[in-house]
C-alpha cells in the first residue's frame, strides 16, 4: 500500500492513516455485528493473548460498548512515520517474528528485510463493450471472474437480475470458474499459470457449451470433464478526476489464526491455508489443493524439484 501510494497517490502517508490512528486510539462503538462475530468467535480468539482486549474478564464486548486500541494505534503511527521500514525492521517486526519462532513458524527478519512488493501486469478483459482490470496470480480474483464474465458474455444478453435463469447461468459460471481456480491458479513465483488459456474467450465457449438450460451440472462431473465472507475487507475509492480503485484485503480465516499481538495490537493470518500443504490435502474449506498450490510448501525442502514441475 506504501508502494501504491508513493507511485499514485496525492497525499502523505501521515494524512492517509490519520482516520485509523484515530479510530484505534478514541475507539469505537461496538455494534450488533461485531458483538456478534466475537462471540461467536470467542473459543478461537480466547486462546490467545487477544482476549484480553475482545473479551475482558472472559466475556466478549458488547454491543454498545468501546473499544480502544492503543497498541495499534502505537503500530500505525509508527508506520505513518516511518513508512513500510516500521513493520518490516525494529519492534513491530522483532515483535511478530518472535510470536512466529514460539509457535515453530518459519518466517524470519532476513525474510522481512528480503521483502519488497511486486508489480505485476494486470489481468486486461472486456465485457460487452467494457474493459476491466483485475488482479494478476498470485491473486486468483482478477482470472476467475475474467474467466466467469466471459461465459456469460456468449449470452445474447444477460438474465433479468433475480430470476431464476440468471442464478442458473451465473452459478453455472461461477462454478467452472472456481474449478479452473482449484486446480490451476498458485503463485507464478512457484509454479507456471495458464492465465492466457484460463482467460481466452475461445476457452470460455467450450466451458458454455457443458452449461445445460435447465438443470444444474453436479461439480463431480464437471471435475473430470474440465480436471480440476465476513473475514476480508474491502474498500472502492474515486477520485474528482474518476479515477477509480477497488481494493480486497483478507487475514482468510476470520480473526486469522487467532493468534494476537499484545505489543504491536494486530492478528496474524493464516492465508497460507489458501495454498496446500501437499497435494489433495483439504484447506480450512474443505477444498483439496493441488500440486500446483503445494508447491510453496515444497519449495523450502527441494527447490530443484519444484523448478521442474510441469504445467498444471
Amino acid at each position: 500500500m506504501t508502494e501504491a501510494l508513493a507511485k499514485y497517490g496525492t497525499m502523505s502517508l501521515a494524512d492517509v492513516m490519520a482516520p485509523a490512528i484515530r479510530y484505534a486510539d478514541e475507539g469505537i462503538i461496538v455494534d450488533a455485528q461485531l458483538a456478534g462475530s466475537l462471540a461467536n468467535n470467542a473459543q478461537l480468539i480466547g486462546q490467545f493473548a487477544g482476549g484480553a482486549l475482545f473479551m475482558p474478564g472472559g466475556t466478549p464486548l458488547a454491543a454498545g460498548s468501546r473499544l480502544r486500541q492503543p497498541a495499534l494505534a502505537r503500530t500505525l503511527r509508527a508506520i505513518a512515520a516511518r513508512g513500510r521500514d516500521a513493520f518490516y525492521s525494529g519492534e513491530i517486526a522483532e515483535s511478530w517474528t518472535a510470536e512466529l519462532r514460539r509457535g515453530g513458524g518459519i518466517i524470519t527478519r532476513e525474510d522481512l528485510r528480503r521483502y519488497r512488493a511486486v508489480w505485476r501486469e494486470p489481468v486486461k478483459s472486456t465485457y460487452r463493450g467494457y474493459t476491466l482490470f483485475t488482479m494478476p496470480p498470485s491473486s486468483s480474483g482478477g482470472v476467475t471472474i475474467t474467466e466467469t464474465l466471459n461465459i456469460l458474455e456468449g449470452y445474447d444478453s444477460p438474465a433479468p437480475f433475480g430470476s431464476t435463469r440468471w442464478a442458473h447461468l451465473l452459478g453455472s459460471a461461477y462454478q467452472r470458474a472456481f474449478i479452473d481456480r482449484n486446480a490451476k491458479l498458485a503463485d507464478p513465483a512457484f509454479a507456471t499459470v495458464p492465465v492466457a488459456e484460463l482467460t481466452d474467450k475461445r476457452y470460455a465457449a467450450r466451458l458454455r457449451a457443458t452449461i445445460g438450460t435447465t438443470r444444474a451440472t453436479p461439480t463431480s462431473s464437471l471435475a473430470a470433464a474440465i480436471r480440476e465472507g465476513s473475514e476480508t475487507t474491502h474498500y472502492s475509492v474515486v477520485d474528482e478526476k474518476g479515477n477509480a480503485v477497488a481494493t480486497t484485503t483478507t487475514i482468510n480465516n476470520l480473526y486469522g489464526s487467532g493468534v494476537f499481538l499484545t505489543s504491536a495490537g494486530f492478528f496474524l493470518n493464516d492465508e497460507m491455508d489458501d495454498f496446500a500443504a501437499q497435494p489433495g490435502t483439504p484447506n480450512m474449506f474443505g477444498v483439496p489443493g493441488c500440486a500446483a498450490k503445494s508447491s510453496i510448501s515444497s519449495f523450502r525442502k527441494n527447490p530443484a524439484e519444484v523448478r521442474k514441475t510441469p504445467e498444471p
